[in-house]
């Protein structure tokens, strides 16, 4: 009952998992998973913590090894879902000032946003599993980046790219608009801010802006 227990909640946190490798492959990995890492906490909604890792020394699924970025994109959704509550920032809140403020000034990311980034197509094999798609055309060591959010109560995943990754990467860190802009631009990357700030306001990953004065 235990070890049926532990495999049904590692199967709620990782769904697409389960379709990729199938129920009965599943059921093999949770099993080793459970005796590696067995449960720690009386709530199971934590029970995936490492699963992610455990996928990537797995050896019966070494041959797949962009398993375990799907896997990581679907603990991040995971917490995201468990994540607290929160106001996201309006058009309005970040233009309250002017361009010199805005450009001084911080954000702080929502409980539920978070950053992704992976050395294969883990975002478009997930998004693909979300609704019917054809997977024949995806190429699989693709590079992809992602933001991952709960705008109002249903959790997304976007694919960013890599310009848009840096930028939020360093407002994460702490950085400026400026500094971060400045962090683009030093690595040679091209940033469209124009398209991209709806999409960040629409995806509602800030709850609050820190301004300079």
């Amino acid at each position: 009952n235990l070890r049926l227990a532990w495999r049904n909640a590692l199967a709620a946190t990782f769904p697409v998992m389960v379709q990729l490798i199938g129920e009965d492959g599943f059921t093999l990995s949770a099993r080793d998973y459970a005796q590696a890492y067995p449960s720690q906490s009386g709530d199971l909604n934590e029970f995936g913590q490492y699963f992610p890792q455990f996928i990537a020394d797995y050896e019966p699924l070494a041959v797949y090894p962009y398993l375990s970025d799907v896997a990581r994109l679907e603990w991040l959704w995971h917490g995201a879902h468990y994540a607290a509550n929160h106001t996201s920032l309006r058009v309005e809140d970040l233009m309250a000032h002017g361009t010199e403020d805005w450009l001084s000034a911080q954000v702080r990311f929502a409980p539920s946003a978070c950053l992704f980034e992976a050395n294969h197509a883990a975002v478009s094999i997930w998004l693909a599993h979300q609704a019917q798609a054809d997977l024949a055309s995806l190429q699989v060591g693709q590079r992809e980046f992602a933001i991952v959010s709960r705008p109002v109560w249903r959790v997304e995943a976007r694919l960013i790219d890599e310009a848009a990754f840096v930028f939020l990467q360093a407002l994460h860190s702490g950085a400026t608009f400026e500094q971060a802009f400045a962090m683009v631009d030093e690595m040679n990357l091209s940033l469209d801010v124009v398209a991209l700030l709806p999409v960040l306001i629409d995806a509602g990953i800030w709850c609050d802006i820190v301004w300079a004065n």
